[in-house]
């Protein structure tokens, strides 16, 4: 009987291990060509607990793996347009002679209309951002990096109240295409053609 669960204890862990079909590795370049190797912490934690179920057989590695999801970022600007409304009150005199049905003068008015007016136009304006890029790297056999294919993306988000409403982690959203395009045979389907 001992026996018994213990085998069955062995084929549940062996069957819970997915085994490893493509390793790979993150690379951060900055603007200033500062390189970073590995995931944040924060993505890290957001890796293993929503990708790594999602994506079997995907193995993160911070060392040398084989394949690397490369990170880089350039500068751009987001020209747009916003509508300006504008208002202004004033108060303009007003005289006058007030008269019955007849036409008699009954009174005269003596004083000051306040007077609301509105406008709205379009006004030009910019926002800095960065404009992502992931490049999916695999190492060939003379030591050099291909590249396989080209994910990019902004950082540029709407928000309401100063709270981000969509793309709100554009870094991990890359990521995921990224993993999509590795779990449906990217690296080994011909018909995945590589950007450029």
């Amino acid at each position: 009987m001992k026996l018994v669960a213990f085998l069955l204890l062995l084929c549940s862990a062996a069957l819970a291990e997915e085994p490893c079909v493509v390793k790979f590795s993150v690379v951060r370049m900055d603007d200033l060509n500062n390189v970073e190797q590995g995931f944040s912490p924060k993505t890290l934690d957001w890796f293993e607990k929503k990708m790594a179920k999602k994506h079997p057989g995907l193995c993160y590695d911070p060392g040398a793996a084989p394949v690397v999801l490369f990170f880089s970022a350039k500068p751009a600007v987001y020209h747009g347009v916003r509508t300006v409304t504008t208002s202004s009150t004033h108060n303009d005199p007003v005289n006058g002679t007030v008269t019955d049905t007849s036409g008699q003068e009954v009174g005269t008015v003596s004083g000051t209309v306040q007077t609301t007016s509105q406008s709205s136009y379009g006004a030009p304006y910019e926002v800095d951002y960065d404009r992502l890029y992931l490049s999916i790297e695999q190492k060939q056999p003379d030591g050099t990096w291909k590249v396989l294919h080209n994910f990019s993306g902004k950082t540029l988000h709407p928000e309401m109240f100063w709270v981000c409403t969509h793309n709100c982690h554009p870094k991990n959203k890359l990521v995921e295409d990224a993993l999509d395009w590795l779990q449906k045979g990217g690296l080994t389907d011909s018909r995945q053609s590589a950007l450029p």
